[in-house]
């Protein structure tokens, strides 16, 4: 599914400043796209805005999934071909591991419907590859951070969507279940899925996602292939810190790498 924005503004209630404020930006349908920049320029809102999660009195400019704007679609609907994967939860209530994914099928069925063989087998998979099959039974109440992110992942993968949302996905994940969360990400972009992630940690993102985008202020400042813009100029633009950082190139990858001086 193809995203395109042009001149997206979004404006919280009672707040004076846009957290959008004239964003343009294209995705390609199986584009695998990066987004970051500073605390608070805008990124979940833009994120949460694409995957139908915000309310529209906020919003003006035009939004669009394969050019049809984000305002006709309907959550059921866009829950079809989208999931979302925030960037932490707080689980209020001890659902299985199992039954807590399997709620990722009601885009498909109905919250009054048991789930059916087909959707259990489809749970089990998602639980298979983001690897936590082993804790299936276990309350959600009782996982770990980085567990839980595993389990969001696998909710989101559960709804079977043509485009994954991630908003900080990696952030409490251990190194290891980092590279294989983008390893994984890596086999859903070949398998033809729309990729769109927002991520803080430059270094990582940089050796799996071939497309960034920056926001600052609530507008995109600058996108393209992450070697084009992943730079000692743009980050120093960005963040002010010309004489602490400097982008080079990783000695094994030769891809970007963000260093401190």
């Amino acid at each position: 599914m193809k995203l395109t924005a042009e001149n997206v503004r979004y404006r919280y209630r009672d707040d004076q400043t846009p957290a959008l404020d004239g964003v343009d930006l294209e995705v390609e349908s199986g584009e695998y796209f990066c987004i970051s920049g500073p605390n608070g320029s805008g990124k979940t809102t833009l994120l949460r805005l694409a995957a139908g999660l915000l309310p529209m009195e906020g919003f003006t400019g035009e939004l669009k999934w394969n050019g049809r704007g984000i305002e006709k679609w309907n959550r059921l609907e866009l829950a079809r071909h989208i999931a979302f994967v925030p960037g932490n939860l707080a689980p209020r209530f001890a659902f299985t591991v199992e039954d807590f994914i399997l709620q990722g099928r009601f885009a498909h069925s109905s919250l009054y419907v048991r789930p059916s063989s087909s959707d259990r087998g489809i749970a089990r998979a998602a639980m298979e590859k983001t690897g936590i099959a082993p804790i299936a039974m276990r309350a959600i109440t009782e996982l770990s951070a980085g567990q839980l992110q595993l389990v969001l992942i696998a909710r989101a993968l559960t709804q079977e969507p043509k485009v994954l949302i991630l908003d900080e996905a990696t952030a409490h994940l251990d190194l290891g279940f980092q590279a294989g969360i983008f390893d994984l990400l890596e086999t859903l972009h070949a398998e033809g899925a729309t990729l769109l992630l927002v991520s803080h940690d430059l270094n990582l993102a940089a050796e799996f996602c071939p497309q960034l985008a920056w926001i600052d202020k609530g507008r995109i400042v600058r996108h393209g292939s992450m070697t084009e813009t992943l730079t000692t100029e743009t980050v120093a633009s960005i963040y002010g810190a010309r004489n602490r950082l400097a982008v080079d190139k990783n000695p094994f990858s030769g891809k970007p790498k963000l260093f401190w001086r």
